[in-house]
């Protein structure tokens, strides 16, 4: 390694560094925590594979991206989504580079790793009717098809909902009723206008929570376990997790009347 020139792993270190000071403001830890993952592996292969401790900049080509995408897949084992996500924390840490000045040629030019073929996310409505309109025979689920419904109808995420209270709701001119609040991740302000079948989750657990909370929220293991259970009674037959809910967002309009032909 010549004198004085510039190396990955230290700049990945000073650029973590800067990314974890602004955690909490406009990044997250989740995130913070997946550059420092990507550092490690990086640094595992340098010394397995290459025996040494860094490498400058000037060293790094298309011929080190594709051994390290092999590395990840081979000898970490790691899953194609992990792989991708690793593979971009490195990509932006050398682009922030490539910006700076430091190395003129791009090594990820003409890199695209295998993605993982994309599983369906998101209920369909024939799904979500089944959901809705099946009887249970364990309390506790009801709840747990609640709160999935209530992310599914208005696209909150499971945080976002955590923190909802009754100051979140107010009543416009027209007697529509809104949720007014902030994103928790990226501080993005947001306002939905609440469907029949929202407005009566919302009563149907009104002063049930701590807080003056607007929904008496289970942990999300605890709901994914529940959920588990739900799809099984519901004849659903795929994974379904809480995040599910925003992917299978639904807009079509359920009025009161509607309601009564729920199992709700």
């Amino acid at each position: 390694m010549a004198f004085g020139q510039e190396t990955l792993l230290d700049y990945f270190q000073t650029y973590i560094e800067h990314f974890e000071k602004r955690v909490g403001v406009n990044r997250t830890a989740k995130s913070a925590r997946s550059y420092r993952n990507a550092y490690e592996h990086i640094a595992q292969f340098l010394s397995e594979r290459l025996r040494v401790s860094d490498i400058p900049f000037s060293a790094l080509d298309r011929l080190f991206v594709d051994k390290f995408d092999l590395y990840l897949r081979t000898e970490r084992k790691l899953a194609s989504s992990t792989v991708v996500l690793y593979m971009s924390r490195l990509y932006t840490v050398i682009n922030k580079a490539i910006a700076a000045g430091i190395i003129t040629a791009d090594p990820f030019s003409g890199y695209e790793p295998p993605r993982p073929e994309r599983r369906r996310r998101y209920l369909t409505r024939e799904e979500l009717q089944r959901l809705m309109t099946t009887p249970l025979s364990v309390p506790r689920l009801y709840l747990v098809r609640d709160l999935f419904l209530f992310s599914c109808y208005t696209g909150i995420s499971y945080g976002d909902m955590c923190r909802l209270t009754a100051v979140n709701l107010e009543t416009a001119e027209d007697g529509t009723v809104w949720i007014k609040a902030t994103r928790e991740k990226t501080k993005v302000e947001f306002e939905i206008s609440l469907l029949d079948l929202l407005l009566h989750l919302i009563n149907k657990y009104r002063d049930t929570a701590p807080d003056s909370k607007l929904l008496p929220m289970y942990g999300n293991s605890e709901l994914n376990k529940g959920l588990k259970s739900l799809a099984t009674v519901c004849g659903i037959n795929r994974k379904l997790t809480f995040h599910t809910a925003r992917h299978s967002i639904s807009y079509f309009s359920l009025k009161t009347n509607d309601l009564q032909n729920l199992n709700l």
